[in-house]
């Protein structure tokens, strides 16, 4: 968004691939997104989603203009959302990790139904991961220092590798503030889900172009084009 308005911004690696997960009580006998889509509007109970300007809602649209399973959903900040959820008082939800985790560990009388991106990917094909966050620079860095923004993709990209492979690592790695909060028995079944993964941005354009077209709908699709043919991924 920044860039379409010129900002000076150049994307140089996607980090951030499975993030959402419906969850669901475990006595529920929803084994579809359409299937619960229905049980849903029949209880006449929304499908939370957190946070409120999540991607997942416009993953969600996405779904629906194609004639897959549409929700009724409540979009709320995630604090409430969780607060509502450890109280009982809602049991559907569309929830990024780590909170997905962080609800299952105190709420073992929930499950995970679905996986959005797997969901996505199963019905309108590509792999099952969504380009949701990346790494952005400076364009004068770009243009004054390439080198060394090649030097830092390829770093993320050979320790990403090695996180990938030592969940351990990765737990340590990671701020004691940040383990404190969260406990390390939730990190752990969170980074089991989240997938450490770094690719350089060109080497993913076709995602990122067609995630943008789904969280940006109102974007010209000419500008959008223009936007990734032109600097904006750095790679090339």
């Amino acid at each position: 968004q920044a860039a379409l308005r010129g900002a000076p911004v150049r994307l140089i690696a996607v980090t951030g691939w499975k993030k959402f997960s419906f969850v669901t009580p475990k006595t529920s006998t929803a084994n579809s997104l359409e299937f619960l889509a229905t049980a849903l509007r029949n209880e006449g109970v929304p499908l939370a989603v957190a946070p409120q300007g999540s991607p997942a809602l416009a993953v969600l649209d996405t779904m629906k203009g194609r004639g897959g399973p549409s929700f009724n959903v409540a979009a709320m900040p995630p604090q409430q959302l969780m607060l509502e959820m450890l109280r009982g008082s809602r049991h559907y939800a569309l929830l990024p990790e780590p909170l997905v985790s962080s609800l299952l560990a105190k709420r073992p009388d929930l499950r995970i139904m679905a996986g959005l991106e797997e969901e996505f990917s199963r019905r309108y094909g590509g792999p099952a991961r969504l380009p949701f966050a990346g790494v952005a620079v400076n364009a004068h860095l770009v243009e004054t220092r390439p080198g060394l923004v090649r030097e830092l993709v390829t770093t993320m990209q050979r320790n990403a590798a090695q996180l990938a492979g030592e969940p351990e690592v990765a737990l340590v790695a990671l701020p004691e503030k940040v383990r404190k909060i969260l406990g390390d028995e939730v990190i752990r079944a969170s980074l089991s889900r989240d997938i450490v993964l770094v690719i350089p941005a060109t080497e993913v354009k076709e995602e990122i172009g067609g995630f943008l077209r789904m969280v940006l709908p109102k974007t010209d699709p000419a500008k959008l084009d223009a936007l990734l043919q032109g600097s904006f991924l750095f790679g090339e």
